[in-house]
């Protein structure tokens, strides 16, 4: 069995839906010769409804939040990501 995939941080919410952002910190490892290489990080924004992932990833918190808007003006919820 595999690794539990986490939400990811609380960033804001917007009535209903949640922004959270799931963070991948740098990494320095050895690669096959023996040298030190730095893995870069990084973030990624997606839209929640409760624990379910209506969107996403976005790279920046400001179109996760337009996406999220967009989604309530549309009475968009989890039950209608179903129906697809």
């Amino acid at each position: 069995m595999g690794k539990k995939e986490k939400y990811g941080n609380y960033i804001r919410g917007i009535k209903y839906l949640s922004i959270r952002a799931k963070v991948v910190q740098p990494q320095r490892k050895k690669n096959f010769k023996g040298e030190w290489v730095m893995t870069p990080g990084s973030v990624d924004y997606f839209v929640y409804h409760t624990k379910t992932q209506m969107a996403g990833p976005y790279k920046n918190s400001k179109d996760a939040e337009n996406e999220a808007y967009n989604m309530i003006s549309k009475h968009y919820t989890k039950k209608d990501l179903k129906k697809k």
